[in-house]
């Protein structure tokens, strides 16, 4: 496995596994929304991994996954920062099983990041 490949991975299994134990603790506290807003954002992080494990540099599917890292970890911190202890209006939460793209709302035609078809997201 490549370096930053490697190191890309590393950050998204960790990252899955504080979403997963954020969701108990947001679940034990009452805050359900919030509770199923971390576990959506843990299985983003886990196809993320999973497909960085599986990946080959040339495969050209590196470049979304790098994206697609980004996009859940900003959208992550900007959700939580924002919140404090109060349980999160969430509407909406779809994962891309492809990339692991984070969708709240409204969908797109195709994921933004590596063109998978929104009927084949995961709903939260």
């Amino acid at each position: 496995m490549d370096k930053e490949v490697k190191k890309l991975f590393e950050i998204a299994s960790i990252r899955h596994i504080e979403c997963l134990i954020s969701a108990d603790r947001a679940e034990s506290a009452g805050r359900h929304n919030t509770a199923l807003l971390e576990r959506a954002f843990a299985y983003a992080y886990f196809i993320i991994a999973k497909e960085l494990h599986n990946l080959h540099i040339k495969d050209g599917k590196f470049n979304a996954l790098v994206d697609s890292q980004t996009q859940v970890g900003l959208m992550h911190n900007a959700l939580l920062n924002n919140m404090g202890d109060e349980d999160i209006k969430a509407g909406d939460i779809r994962v891309c099983p492809s990339c692991g793209y984070v969708i709240l709302g409204e969908l797109p035609r195709v994921c933004p990041c590596c063109g998978e078809r929104s009927d084949n997201f995961i709903a939260f």
